[in-house]
């Protein structure tokens, strides 16, 4: 039988084998911990840095947008003027050129026709028919 006393340091020395080795294993998880640690932080600041670019982006694409509807807008009013000031009253003059006396004259009666239907239907297309009135002006 071995002595209580041996015994007894026989168990602290293997209490204090054990505590050294989780001592070891706390330290390595520490400085695992730490490694994460520093990583989550640089990834955090990697996505605020992503985020505030792509705020940017999107005012500059904001801008950008802005830009093309307000040309656009300006394109439609000047391409509306142009219809009105210059192609419709061409169409309305060939139109009104349009009469049984000179169709009455006019050596090939079917192309007479199919004449005065394209410029109708250009006359349609251009919609020259709401420009009776007032005049729009460019911005």
């Amino acid at each position: 039988m071995a002595n209580p006393v041996d015994r007894l340091a026989e168990a602290a020395k293997d209490l204090a084998g054990m505590v050294a080795a989780l001592d070891r294993e706390a330290t390595n998880r520490q400085v695992v911990l730490a490694k994460q640690t520093k990583r989550n932080r640089s990834m955090i600041w990697w996505l605020i840095v992503l985020g505030a670019i792509l705020v940017a982006v999107a005012v500059l694409a904001g801008f950008a947008y802005s830009g093309v509807v307000s040309n656009t807008n300006r394109l439609n009013t000047s391409e509306t003027v142009g219809r009105q000031k210059a192609l419709c009253p061409l169409y309305q003059l060939l139109i009104d050129g349009n009469t049984t006396k000179a169709r009455a004259v006019s050596p090939d009666k079917a192309v007479y026709d199919r004449t005065y239907k394209v410029i109708n239907e250009g006359y349609d297309a251009l919609n020259c028919s709401q420009f009776k009135g007032s005049a729009p002006r460019l911005g």
